[in-house]
């Protein structure tokens, strides 16, 4: 793996996200949370319509994986959440204090807990589905900037087949689209759970300490 990771950089959403998952995540142990605990708080900035449907995203993950959300006590790593009228956050646990974009525009972002659920999935270390190493079998992607690159599959961990319903696949209007022959719905988020994540045997891949 190469010193300088991908996973460093910021990942922004380009438009709205619903409320599902995705299943490649980076392979660097040093990247994801222990025992899947991840301490927040919240920038003063944060109105409390909006603390509630970032709370609201963290329910939602909780309810089908082993990760918790805690407000931060004295915890050297953790998630600053404030509001950026943006959406964005690093992959990983970077180490220390580390920011989370959120806002509520509905116009640009009609799907606010899913547009946070997507950042949240980045934090806890996830990428975009269509940057998988096998997306060249199911999707075209016509652009080329850090959201869209392709990973080599010595850098991530891929969990299930490719799954055109993540809430991390980006859509056709983002500029990924099905190459000829595929036959699927992309983009529009409606992938069920998190399956590894409820799989004992996953567990101890993923989040490190956790048994």
């Amino acid at each position: 793996m190469n010193s300088i990771l991908r996973n460093d950089k910021y990942c922004t959403i380009l438009e709205e996200e619903e409320d599902m998952f995705s299943d490649v995540c980076t392979n660097d142990g040093k990247k994801l949370w222990e025992y899947g605990i991840v301490p927040y708080v919240f920038n003063d900035n944060v109105s409390d319509e909006l603390k509630k449907l970032v709370m609201e995203a963290m329910k939602r993950i909780t309810r089908v994986s082993v990760i918790k959300f805690v407000k931060r006590m004295n915890q050297r790593d953790y998630i600053k959440i404030s509001d950026k009228g943006k959406f964005s956050s690093y992959v990983g646990r970077i180490g220390g204090k580390q920011n989370l974009h959120v806002t509520k525009d509905e116009i640009r972002w009609p799907n606010t807990v899913g547009s946070v659920m997507h950042e949240l999935m980045h934090a806890l270390g996830f990428y975009h589905e269509h940057c998988r190493p096998d997306r060249n079998e199911y999707v075209h992607v016509g652009r080329t900037s850090r959201n869209y690159e392709r990973f080599k599959e010595s850098d991530v961990l891929c969990y299930g087949p490719y799954d055109f319903e993540s809430i991390m696949h980006y859509s056709e209007k983002q500029g990924v689209m099905l190459i000829p022959g595929v036959n699927a719905r992309i983009g529009l988020y409606v992938s069920p759970f998190f399956l590894f994540l409820l799989l004992p045997s996953s567990h101890n891949n993923i989040f490190p300490q956790l048994k």
